[in-house]
């Protein structure tokens, strides 16, 4: 009984697949040239984006016009959030400087922006408001 015990054990550790690390782009600025070729790699750790923009709001709590000009562009590694998921959250410090953090976990994720979670978005949408029309001209 031991040996088929042992036997399954092994065979199962022997069946799973090794575990792989996370690649992330790492840099201190955007204007860095090698950003893209400097990476981190950590097995329980994800990537990470935080850029710093000033101009985000006025005094009075609006968007202000020039919102889109970036101080400080930082990527990493870093361990991920309690809650373990995929996101962005946005903070304000000092009145007019907007901090956006992302936290993901595939290799690479913390590059530029992407539109493909608006196009998903708009799709999802779409295919939603479909669903609903066929369902209550149905009913």
């Amino acid at each position: 009984m031991l040996k088929i015990l042992c036997f399954s054990l092994l065979y199962i550790l022997v069946s799973l697949p090794a575990a792989q690390s996370i690649a992330c782009y790492q840099c201190n600025n955007d204007p860095d040239p090698y950003c893209h070729q400097r990476t981190c790699y950590h097995g329980l750790y994800g990537c990470f984006k935080t850029v710093t923009y000033t101009g985000g709001l006025d005094p009075s709590g609006a968007q202000s016009e020039y919102s889109q000009n970036k101080v400080i562009n930082l990527k990493g590694c870093q361990f991920l959030p309690f809650t373990g998921l995929e996101g962005c959250h946005e903070s304000t410090l000092f009145g007019d400087i907007r901090q956006v953090t992302c936290f993901c976990h595939h290799d690479f994720c913390n590059a530029a922006n992407s539109h493909r979670a608006t196009i998903y978005s708009i799709l999802t949408i779409l295919l939603l408001s479909i669903s609903f029309s066929i369902y209550f001209t149905v009913l």
